[in-house]
């Protein structure tokens, strides 16, 4: 992050320069803060940081049902010398378009034979856009545009989209559509969640929770013998 710019990084590259005798690498890349909503005041405010306990982990946003690449996904939709601002309902916009996204990479890949060609006009887009200062939003923008090209088939925009990956690390080429689909364990866990939110009162909790299961193809039936789901 910035903040170890001006000692902790200095330090540290003075120490392995001075042990090899050499330039050690060529660029440095420093992360601005991740920030957290102030209490109270919605967007904005205090930086993610283990001194202060306001942090989150990614055990965390597994047990919320949010997939770690979906997270990845949210941190590159802002350039990396900006603050971005993390809040749930952030995330789980990110969520719903990173799983339509991948969706559409798996609707593609029974076209792609294995020979197909990149559309280089789109995938030069996507160079231009990393080389730009590692412009990660524009990178995104290049990706979800050749989704859209009508002008090339199928199996030359799943070739795009893998090369594109080899950058993004979305890990489109194992992916498997089981791996859409959410977990029984965690859907009970969101369930009794849910259930303790309503019991608190908590009812804009409880509808995000439906609306994410929702997003995951479960439907939720609250009976007077508790709460069933099923599948879509």
């Amino acid at each position: 992050g910035v903040d170890h710019i001006p000692v902790h990084h200095t330090n540290e590259i003075a120490q392995v320069e001075s042990a090899l005798g050499h330039q050690w690498v060529n660029w440095w890349i420093h992360g601005e803060w991740l920030v957290l909503p102030k209490e109270g005041e919605g967007e904005g405010g205090k930086k993610m940081a283990k001194s202060t306990g306001e942090f989150l982990t990614l055990d965390t946003l597994i047990e919320r049902g949010f997939d770690p690449l979906a997270y990845r996904y949210f941190l590159l939709n802002a350039h990396y010398r900006q603050q971005l601002a993390f809040t749930w309902d952030a995330l789980e916009a990110a969520a719903n378009a990173f799983t339509r996204l991948r969706r559409e990479v798996l609707d593609l890949r029974p076209h792609y034979t294995g020979d197909a060609p990149s559309v280089e006009s789109r995938l030069n887009e996507f160079r231009e856009a990393i080389f730009d200062d590692l412009n990660a939003p524009r990178a995104l923008a290049a990706m979800w545009g050749v989704l859209k090209d009508e002008g090339h088939s199928k199996g030359e925009i799943y070739a795009t989209l893998l090369a594109m990956d080899e950058v993004l690390g979305f890990a489109f080429a194992g992916m498997e559509l089981e791996e859409l689909a959410i977990p029984e364990e965690q859907i009970e866990q969101l369930i009794a969640e849910r259930d303790a939110a309503r019991k608190n009162n908590d009812f804009a909790r409880a509808d995000e929770i439906r609306s994410q299961l929702r997003e995951k193809s479960i439907e939720l039936e609250d009976t007077a013998a508790g709460t069933i789901w099923r599948r879509k």
